[in-house]
């Protein structure tokens, strides 16, 4: 949030929810086995993305951008 505040020029701010009502907000707009599978992932720690890996140079052929420069690209979609 700081790095897309900083881009933008203005403080932004992140309001946590409880599992319950991360569960019905996702559950609103995404089928149960996506909800439940994002929190055994999410939330369990049975997934790891530790490891960097060359999928987007190899997809792409383009060297890979960090958060921050991808927020200046694109500031006009925030």
């Amino acid at each position: 949030m700081r790095i897309l505040g900083e881009v933008l020029g203005r403080e932004l701010r992140t309001v946590g929810l409880t599992d319950n009502e991360a569960r019905a907000a996702m559950g609103a707009h995404f089928p149960a086995p996506y909800v439940d599978a994002f929190f055994r992932f999410f939330v369990d720690g049975i997934l790891d993305e530790s490891q960097v890996l060359p999928t987007v140079q190899e997809v792409t052929g383009q060297t890979p951008r960090t958060f921050e420069q991808g927020a200046r690209a694109h500031t006009d979609a925030f």
